[in-house]
């Protein structure tokens, strides 16, 4: 046993002494701090910025670890780098060391922290990194000569760059295949909306960069986002084809995931402007997508974002897509859901030219109905016209509700008011994507249909019966149609005729409503018909507006909050009708008197006669004042 553990031990020590020997080779061979200057040198010469390195230190397994890497902010922005890390780590091949060469095929960004700030104008940091340096004008001055007057032009001095050292001269042959990032974090300040978001746990690999022309290049990332105080992880994913000889970039397997709601998309890049793309997904909520373009105070503040933030950052990230970018695509969706609105599928095409998006929703099913549009999008200015929206056999309960809930938060009280299949045609224009801004600059026109539904204690109604006792408008209305004529502009619904049949009770209103204001506009009129069997449970004094035919027909003028309406009689009819009963009793006197004068005496006649104009014109006017009085007292008018 002994023999073994001997060898054993030996072997252990061999080793040791090798690892030793080997470090302390390959420590001499690499040029540790020529290969520092290069890389701060290289980077700066590249970059157009000031790159500092401020270590190196080696491992025989980890590879070159250069430490405190600064990458210097452009000026105007802020004074904080715009890239700072713990260090580069620089995976080396090990044999090329005895030929005195440094291949690094594997490069690591460790631990980055990478500021991105967007300027008032739509400038952003890292703008002058993406392209050469502006050339600079030459000068020109006046010189004398000959005695007259002669502009010169003075070529500017050669800008001062950093030399870095020559690729023939580099001690480290930078051949990356693959590139990553570990434990970043990316800060986003866009100072034209204030707002500021943060992206933390950043990791990002990139592998097979030396084989891009044979094979596509694979990409993962993934971070944590911050939406609604809590954390979301968000990851990105996919093969990058390179097809140089015709400039084209193709993605065929594009996986973006959102807090657990995974987008699937393939994309095709070509001439660096015509994109064509397709997305797809089983499962989809839109409002983490949406966030990533809110507005969000920064970590250090607690205060709630200003109202406005994702309209002011949506419109600065339109204003920076560019004016020759044209994308096309389509859009095939399924469980969707937006705030409290779900949709079961969502088919559409788009495109976008000149930063004008044209949408073609071929397909939005939802609430057991359908939805289908045509519209164009201004992207600058968050605008949009719909010129063909319909909706066909929505089911209206909690279609409405969830709408109300997921914008309209002003109008809860007009949940649970709908019941039956809603079918809509509108043309919608407007602007904006917050409320109450999205509100005011809405119009719309078009028809409304419910049938086979509900209308559960409306307002306008519940009131009229309260008041008159008229137990019949007190509880829910059974709805065999409805049709209603609208019109929206300046948060005002005019409502050009709203019609509702049912067996005991017709509605009919013309009139506006006032959102702005929260009430009804003068020259509104609600008239309500009853039938002949609805008329028993009602008061009878309201006997005085029953038509011929048994029906009974009153009309109101509603004022005050479209909340609490306030219903007011309107007189005319049964006024005109009382009236005319009364004329007809005038007239049969009136008969009766003359018939009386006829078998008096001669001489009684002109007497009689002038008794008979005095009393009838008396008990006319008589008998008008107490139809009034009477019709008055019925409405506590």
């Amino acid at each position: 046993m002994k023999k073994p553990l001997r060898v054993a031990t030996i072997i252990i020590a061999v080793l040791i002494i090798l690892f030793v020997s080997a470090s302390a080779l390959i420590y001499f061979l690499l040029p540790l701090n020529k290969i520092k200057d290069y890389a701060a040198s290289y980077l700066s010469g590249q970059l157009h910025r000031e790159v500092t390195i401020k270590s190196v230190s080696f491992n025989l397994f980890s590879g070159i670890r250069l430490k405190g890497l600064t990458i210097s902010n452009r000026k105007g922005f802020d004074d904080r780098p715009f890239i700072s890390a713990d260090a580069i780590e620089m995976r080396y091949l090990f044999w090329p060391l005895f030929q005195g060469k440094v291949i690094v095929p594997e490069l690591s960004l460790v631990k980055p922290q990478i500021i991105i700030e967007k300027s008032r104008g739509g400038d952003f940091n890292f703008s002058d990194m993406l392209s050469a340096p502006p050339e600079s004008k030459p000068a020109v001055i006046v010189r004398k000569k000959r005695g007259r007057k002669q502009a010169v032009a003075v070529p500017p001095p050669a800008p001062i760059v950093k030399k870095p050292v020559s690729s023939a001269n580099a001690p480290v042959d930078l051949i990356i295949n693959s590139f990553t990032i570990k434990n970043g974090q990316i800060t986003y300040i866009d100072y034209s909306t204030g707002a500021e978001n943060q992206l933390k746990d950043l990791n990002v690999s990139i592998s097979g960069v030396t084989l891009a022309l044979i094979k596509p290049i694979a990409f993962r990332a993934s971070t944590v986002g911050t939406y609604q105080g809590r954390d979301v992880p968000i990851s990105l994913a996919g093969d990058l084809g390179i097809d140089l000889p015709n400039n084209i970039i193709s993605v065929p397997n594009l996986v973006f995931s959102v807090a657990g709601e995974k987008l699937s998309a393939s994309l095709r890049i070509s001439k660096g402007t015509d994109i064509s793309v397709s997305m797809a997904s089983d499962k989809l909520s839109l409002d983490p997508f949406i966030a990533i373009f809110a507005s969000a105070p920064s970590p250090e503040k607690k205060e709630k974002a200003p109202a406005g933030g994702l309209t002011r950052s949506l419109k600065s990230s339109a204003a920076s897509i560019p004016s020759n970018l044209h994308i096309s695509g389509t859009v095939d969706f399924k469980n969707v859901s937006l705030s409290q609105m779900k949709f079961d599928a969502l088919s559409l095409a788009l495109d976008l030219k000149n930063r004008q998006l044209s949408l073609d929703i071929k397909n939005l099913s939802a609430y057991n109905g359908r939805l289908l549009a045509k519209g164009v999008i201004n992207l600058p200015t968050l605008s949009y016209n719909l010129g063909k929206l319909e909706l066909k056999g929505l089911s209206a309960a909690p279609f409405v509700n969830d709408a109300i809930d997921s914008f309209l938060p002003n109008m809860l009280d007009m949940k649970n008011k709908v019941e039956g299949k809603l079918d809509v045609s509108l043309a919608v224009k407007g602007a904006g994507v917050e409320m109450p801004d999205a509100l005011d600059n809405l119009t719309a026109s078009g028809v409304v249909l419910l049938s086979d539904g509900m209308l559960k204690k409306i307002k306008s109604l519940q009131s009229i019966g309260e008041k008159y006792n008229i137990s019949l408008l007190k509880n829910d209305m059974l709805v065999r149609g409805l049709r209603a004529e609208v019109a929206f502009a300046a948060k005002k619904l005019n409502v050009k005729k709203l019609s509702v049949q049912d067996t005991d009770l017709q509605v009919l209103f013309i009139g506006i409503l006032d959102f702005s204001s929260g009430q009804y506009a003068k020259g509104n009129r609600l008239t309500l018909k009853f039938s002949p069997s609805a008329v028993r449970d009602l008061p009878k004094e309201l006997s005085l507006f029953k038509d011929e035919q048994g029906f009974t027909t009153v009309d109101f003028e509603l004022s005050g909050e479209l909340s609490k309406p306030i219903p007011s009689p309107i007189l005319d009819k049964p006024i005109e009708a009382a009236v005319g009963n009364l004329k007809v009793k005038i007239e049969a006197k009136k008969v009766e008197i003359e018939t009386k004068a006829q078998q008096a005496a001669n001489e009684e006649k002109q007497k009689l006669e002038q008794q008979a104009k005095q009393q009838t014109s008396q008990e006319a006017e008589k008998l008008k004042e107490e139809a009034k009085k009477k019709v008055k007292e019925i409405f506590k008018f």
